[in-house]
């Protein structure tokens, strides 16, 4: 069986962050293809779709290099947890856009969603937390298992 397999299998609380997080992304990529396709037949613009764009990337530079100081201060599980919980909320705020002239809330929503994620650094955030999932006795799988995550 392949390695990565039986460390699912084997390790509760790594299946747990795993599972976890590929619902996040599979989310994540799905909001962003419903944003665009949104604004696409809200507006019939691909100049909306491309300030989106912009929307999503700016909050990354502004709020990520503080990111770093957020995530070695505080309880990286906690960090985790509220940022998912906290864009699930504010995503909820895409279904009051009903029409092109309430686009402007579909920026907010975005922004501050991806202002959210980019809280909690993805790679490192991880990366820190395999260490207390995987527990003493799975140490050796651990190179295994951050390789695994990053797929």
């Amino acid at each position: 069986m392949n390695p990565y397999f039986s460390l699912l299998r084997r390790n509760r609380n790594f299946r747990l962050l795993y599972i976890g997080q590929t619902i996040s992304q599979l989310g994540d990529w799905f909001n962003t293809v419903a944003v665009y396709a949104l604004l696409l037949d809200l507006t019939g613009s691909a100049t909306a779709v491309a300030w989106m764009l912009i929307v999503q990337m700016l909050p990354i530079a502004l709020v990520g290099p503080l990111a770093g100081v957020v995530v070695d201060r505080l309880n990286r599980r906690r960090i985790m947890m509220a940022a998912d919980l906290v864009r699930a909320c504010l995503v909820l705020g895409l279904l009051l856009v009903r029409s092109a002239d309430q686009i402007w809330i579909a920026y907010v929503v975005t922004a501050l969603s991806v202002a959210a994620l980019s809280c909690m650094p993805c790679a490192s955030t991880r990366a820190s937390v395999m260490p207390p999932v995987m527990g003493t006795r799975s140490r050796r799988g651990l190179p295994g298992a951050k390789r695994f995550c990053r797929r």
